[in-house]
């Protein structure tokens, strides 16, 4: 088996990459469908609130909880003795699957009485109406989650990482099916729609686990051994809560939004989803080959082995995360416009969506900071130390977006800066406790490329936001000054636009960072 080192977790992570692209992109094709066929309406609002209060479990009980406990747990059982980590895993298929069955009928009860008996208003009736549609979707969410982790232990990360494109296939098409509906009716069908898409995504992975699964299980008949289910239940309870925090906090962003504004959620959604690209083609390919790798890594007495392949991750990381937030800031109002600048989605629509997408950009780099930090800290079985991060700045956020909302009356833009600012908090927190285990990343002889990265991206980004403005009509400086912005419509303008400034931007940035590297080099020489 190939050595674990900071180069196989870049060969794991590009798997992982390579899948996820394909299925990044469909998401992509999704969002503008969403935009193009629905706009910005109340009833869209309410969908995308159902939306996340579903994957808000989705995150709790199914992919995010669940691979971050699973995937050391599995590791050791597998060094023990392959074929009984295996029948432990055919076991926790089927407890998982009866639990999450309960949970479903107990939150579509739970709505109903509420429904009955202290029908809210109709602005939040819709949200309750539409979750309990799409809630069944729960079962398939989780149990791809649980399947993600198994092979992801087996080193097999590009289907994990494609399947998502079945799910967005489905979503796209019931999308045209359901567009000359009344809005709400859509809605409801898109939420019906979801249950199909998340079975399709999570059948697109059942064979090669079924299939991995045969090779060591002679038979598939139950007989449930619950002792190895339950050592996992500890560790499990404290991931739960910890991811229960931070998703808590995403859940309850499209909430404050909707206080805000009717369409605030809608603003905060395709922000989000810009954000999220590079979050996921990076941040997460990365945790996710981190943590099986570490995880391996874990037992051996070679400390500074191990710290070196978490610097070595953390190193590639934030030199190609920092880039990137500049290009993604003075790209972000030309990439909103070509993606969703059509149909219905109309100019007030773009100028929110762009302040919500510079709130959350900030944060871009904590935020794949954190993913990293707590993958170590779970690969050591320590499931606390993310879980006390996690909590506190969850109360950040949602202090900031009460203070934000209410006091001030600000807009849904306030509350993407809010979740920056406690994304930053959360990984100085974690940082901090790294340090005091010894396990703090070597920056020392990282400070040099660190520094010139800093002020090629600084460089590029200011010159391509001013000449966008002179000569592109890029509407950014404008959007900044608080005045009517005007945008370019028609595909290929956008095209134009969008396609000068990344050639600005990535020209002047290379310029900068050659002249940087120089001008240190000859400094400390």
């Amino acid at each position: 088996m190939e050595k674990d080192t900071s180069r196989t977790i870049v060969k794991q992570a590009v798997r992982f990459f390579s899948g996820t692209i394909i299925s990044r992109i469909t998401g992509l094709l999704r969002d503008i469908t969403m935009a193009a066929c629905f706009g910005t309406t109340p009833s869209v609002a309410a969908f995308m609130i159902a939306f996340r209060l579903t994957n808000l479990l989705r995150r709790v009980l199914g992919e995010g909880a669940m691979q971050s406990a699973l995937i050391p747990y599995l590791e050791s059982l597998k060094k023990k003795n392959i074929a009984q980590a295996y029948k432990f895993f055919r076991d926790l298929i089927l407890i998982i699957t009866l639990f999450l069955m309960g949970v479903i009928l107990c939150i579509e009860i739970g709505c109903a009485l509420w429904l009955s008996f202290s029908p809210p208003t109709s602005n939040w009736k819709d949200v309750i109406v539409l979750t309990m549609l799409s809630l069944p979707a729960l079962l398939f969410i989780c149990l791809y989650g649980l399947f993600s982790s198994f092979l992801q232990c087996e080193k097999r990360f590009f289907l994990p990482g494609i399947a998502p494109v079945f799910f967005n296939i489905v979503w796209i098409g019931a999308a045209f099916m359901l567009k000359d509906l009344p809005s709400m009716e859509a809605m409801k069908g898109l939420s019906i729609s979801l249950i199909v898409a998340y079975g399709m995504q999570w059948l697109c992975i059942s064979g090669p686990v079924f299939a991995r699964l045969s090779e060591h299980i002679v038979s598939w008949r139950m007989k449930l051994e619950i002792e190895p289910v339950k050592r996992l239940f500890k560790p499990l309870v404290f991931t739960i809560l910890g991811v229960s925090a931070g998703q808590v906090n995403s859940s309850l962003d499209p909430l404050f939004a909707r206080i805000a504004d009717l369409d605030g959620p809608v603003y905060l959604w395709y922000a989000i989803r810009v954000q999220q690209l590079p979050l996921a083609l990076f941040g997460i390919a990365v945790a996710s080959a981190l943590l099986p790798t570490l995880s391996r890594l874990a037992d051996q007495d070679d400390n500074t082995y191990y710290k070196k392949v978490i610097s070595g991750a953390i190193h590639k990381t934030v030199l190609f995360m920092i880039p990137l937030t500049f290009l993604m800031i003075s790209l972000g109002t030309s990439i909103l416009n070509i993606l969703f600048g059509h149909g219905d989605f109309k100019d007030e629509a773009l100028v929110q969506s762009t302040w919500c997408l510079w709130g959350y950009m900030l944060g871009l780099l904590p935020m794949t900071i954190v993913l990293l930090y707590a993958t170590v800290f779970y690969a050591q079985k320590n499931f606390r130390a993310p879980l006390k991060a996690s909590l506190l700045s969850m109360g950040v956020n949602a202090g900031l977006n009460t203070f934000f909302v209410f006091a001030l009356s600000w807009g849904a833009a306030s509350i993407a800066f809010a979740t920056s600012i406690a994304a930053f908090i959360n990984q100085f927190i974690l940082g901090a406790l790294l340090k005091k285990k010894g396990l703090s990343p070597y920056f020392r002889d990282f400070i040099k490329q660190l520094t010139s990265i800093v002020i090629a991206s600084l460089a590029a980004a200011t010159t391509t936001i001013y000449i966008g403005f002179k000569w592109l009509g890029d509407p950014t400086l404008l959007i900044v000054g608080n005045k009517k912005a005007v945008y370019n419509h028609g595909f290929f303008n956008q095209l134009r636009t969008l396609s000068l400034e990344a050639f600005i931007f990535l020209t002047i940035g290379f310029i900068a960072w050659v002249v940087s590297s120089y001008a240190l080099r000859s400094r400390k020489s």
